[in-house]
This record gives structure tokens, sequence and C-alpha cells, in this order.
């Protein structure tokens, strides 16, 4: 969800919905396109108030899991709607031999194509009008790619 439809088909996506179409729109989109069948879901970057797309996504006759990479605060069960919320790549999970394997070796998957990641600007040194500049342009979708920033 979100990014330039043709990169993301690049990466093996099926099928690309905009960000900004709304939740509910999402949701309908989402459940459509699987027949009401997604049992598992991935959030990358959301808050626990901001997980509500992804539970919304499950079906209600099946109980399904969200996984979150950013464990910030407790899921209530309300959101849930009786669904399982795991947490990934933090705490044990981040200290497994495959886990630590991987950074030492990402130069090397990136160069030989194993891992392919999405453009990106580099954005500069933080000064706030360069980088609202970036991110005005990220979210009104005009940038090249996902902005980064160097702290130095």
């Amino acid at each position: 969800m979100g990014g330039k439809e043709a990169e993301l088909k690049s990466f093996g996506a099926t099928l690309v919905l905009d960000r900004h179409a709304g939740e509910d729109t999402i949701v309908q989109q989402i459940k459509e396109a699987t027949d009401d069948k997604v049992t598992h879901v991935l959030d990358t970057v959301n808050m626990p108030d901001g997980l509500d797309l992804a539970f919304k996504a499950l079906p209600s006759s099946t109980k399904g899991k969200v996984a979150r990479l950013l464990p910030m605060g407790e899921v209530g069960g309300e959101l849930r709607r009786g669904h399982e919320c795991v947490d990934v790549m933090f705490g044990r999970t981040a200290r497994t031999p495959l886990a630590l394997s991987l950074w030492p070796n990402l130069a090397g998957f990136i160069e030989k194509g194993d891992i392919k990641p999405m453009s990106y600007v580099v954005a500069g040194r933080l000064d706030a009008e360069a980088t609202n500049a970036a991110l005005d342009a990220y979210r009104d979708g005009t940038s090249k790619g996902q902005p980064h920033f160097h702290i130095v």
C-alpha cells in the first residue's frame, strides 16, 4: 500500500492500493481482492491507535493475526476484534542467529539482487525547510523515492 505502482509490481505485488483512498475503501479493496480470506497482516509502521485498518482487513469469521514491527504499547481487545497481535523482529527475535546474520550480509544481498530496496532520495542534513519539503513531496506523491535523512 502506497508507493509507485510499477515499482511495487516489480517487487511482485499483484495489487497496489492507494493509501490516500480512505480506510473504508482500502479495507473493501483488500476484502474484494482476497475474497475476505486474509488471515495475516504485517504492519511495519503504526502505533497501536493506527492498527485499526490492519485488524479490519481480517475476516470476522476466522481468527487472524496482525504482526507489527513497532511493539509500542498494548493493543486493546476492542481494537483487536478477537484477532491476535504479535510483535516481530524485536526483543528475543531480533537476537536470533537468523536475524543477527542479516545485518553483516545485507549489502552483499543487495549487490547480488537477492534483496531489492525501494527507491529513495537522500534529503541531506536535518534542516527544517529541507526536511519539510522532502516529507511534503513524499506525502503528495511527487518525490522520486522515500526520503532518508542523514544525521551528522
